[in-house]
């Protein structure tokens, strides 16, 4: 009911994305990428928005992009998208550009 939302950052030294708060690693002072790690549906929507804006509020430097990553989302439901709408519009009252991260692991035939 409570998804975990992560900070995530690429650590250079290996070259893969990481928990930064697990791993004190500093990200791009203008952009917060966060990771939620579950499903978003009726029981939770409004919850994990309000973790992200909790998220954002904690950061230090004024913020330009939020990058959501949904490589964890297996499942999203109308009361989800609705709050999705409902946190850009409360991003864009802050001047805070929202983006999604989506990664497939197919492939596609002959690739």
């Amino acid at each position: 009911m409570h998804p975990r939302i992560v900070r995530i950052t690429k650590d250079p030294e290996l070259n893969m994305f990481v928990n930064a708060d697990v791993y004190h690693k500093p990200n791009c002072p203008q952009i917060l990428e966060l990771r939620p790690d579950n499903c978003i549906f009726f029981g939770n929507a409004e919850y994990t928005m309000e973790q992200l804006l909790g998220r954002l509020e904690e950061q230090r430097t004024p913020v330009k992009f939020l990058l959501l990553d949904f490589e964890s989302i297996a499942f999203i439901d109308m009361s989800g998208v609705d709050e999705l709408f409902g946190l850009l519009d409360e991003l864009k009252a802050r001047r805070v550009e929202m983006a999604f991260v989506i990664r497939s692991s197919a492939r596609k035939e002959g690739a």
